[in-house]
């Protein structure tokens, strides 16, 4: 099978599923997509994630998602990738982009692992290992553990989907699951895979311990006229504040049901300090601005989840 992948920069605004011709080209030919989902501890551009996994299932392909290494606490950083593809459990593989760039823990060899071991605790699910040479030669101890993604371009370029010899050494990992045979310098990232689409699918799940979804069953609140919701609104005015506060306060009780540490709010119609944390730590972990303001990009992630959930029927009792 083949099949490429994304990061926002494929995109023609850098967040929609509209993408460039060339990318969109590969697109339409490839039997499997993965998409970058996050970096590190926050990432700014969850929304193409979010569009182009949606488009990908959609579309009756394969799919998978990405998290690029930054080199915080390993724990952290699954723990907010987990976050963010939760609603795709399942239905996606789970990859780990260790490579130099923006990596502070590049070179580390117990980092990936303590990653990849974290979220299959938590999820039950296996985390394919993409990387180069070197970084396989750093993740051996994740041989048995994690499938390889392995990144290596043979020049010149692939331009088509014609796979070139494999030449590189990969020592004890004997053989890739997925390879990379070019890079963005042909305007896209092409893969090839040994896998069948049962085997990927075994790897995409069932899911053992996950995070369950469920269609929003609340209101998504109506904004008021500036846009936004803000600290001490529904305190000191009047109109129809408290009675949208405490639909949004609803809402990030469910949002947030599953975020390690929350304690859910008291729905009272006011938006003290710990709504506004509240608010600020899902916008953190749907990869919003984090300023504490509940305005259209937050309704728009509520809806987005929402639709998502009775879309794919899932529901949790």
């Amino acid at each position: 099978m083949k099949g490429i992948d994304l990061y926002q920069g494929d995109s023609k605004n850098g967040t929609s599923s509209v993408l460039k011709t060339i990318p969109e080209k590969a697109y339409r030919e490839s039997d499997f997509v993965i998409v970058k989902s996050t970096q590190g501890l926050s990432y700014g551009h969850t929304s193409f994630f979010y569009h182009m996994t949606d488009r990908t299932l959609s579309d009756g392909k394969l799919a998978g998602a990405y998290h690029y290494a930054a080199g915080h606490d390993p724990e952290r950083e699954a723990d907010y990738f987990i976050s963010i593809v939760k609603p795709y459990l399942g239905k996606i593989i789970l990859c780990l982009d260790w490579e130099s760039g923006q990596n502070a823990a590049w070179g580390e060899t117990s980092w990936a692992k303590h990653f990849v071991e974290h979220v299959r605790k938590t999820t039950g699910l296996t985390t394919f290992l993409y990387t180069g040479l070197e970084g396989s030669r750093q993740c051996s101890n994740l041989i048995g553990l994690s499938p390889l993604w392995f990144a290596g371009y043979p020049r010149p370029l692939s331009k088509n989907w014609t796979v070139p010899a494999f030449h590189y050494n990969l020592g004890k990992w004997k053989d890739y699951a997925i390879w990379q045979y070019t890079n963005s310098g042909e305007e896209v990232d092409r893969n090839t895979t040994v896998l069948t689409e049962s085997e990927w699918m075994s790897y995409a799940g069932p899911v053992q311990d996950a995070p369950d979804n469920k269609a929003y069953p609340g209101i998504i609140p109506a904004l008021p006229p500036r846009g936004y919701y803000q600290l001490y609104d529904g305190m000191t005015t009047l109109k129809d504040y408290p009675t949208q506060i405490k639909r949004l306060q609803t809402a990030l009780n469910w949002a947030l049901a599953d975020s390690p540490g929350y304690q859910p709010l008291t729905v009272d119609g006011k938006y003290g300090k710990n709504t506004e944390a509240a608010v600020k730590l899902y916008q953190k972990t749907y990869g919003l601005k984090e300023d504490g303001l509940w305005g259209r990009e937050c309704n728009e992630e509520l809806e987005r989840i929402s639709l998502y959930n009775k879309r794919n029927a899932v529901n949790r009792t």
